[in-house]
């Protein structure tokens, strides 16, 4: 259960720190494409 918490907290975390920077750096379309292809497992 604990490796549970951590992992959920990763994630969190993960997502808090593509709020803040999201504004600040703006990313080129690619790298968005690329990310989202990979979080589909589309492989490139």
């Amino acid at each position: 259960m604990l490796e549970a918490a951590f992992w959920g907290f990763v994630g969190g975390f993960a997502l808090l720190v593509g709020a803040v920077l999201g504004p600040v750096r703006p990313v080129p379309d690619r790298v968005v494409g690329v990310v989202m292809a990979f979080g589909a497992g589309v492989p490139k």
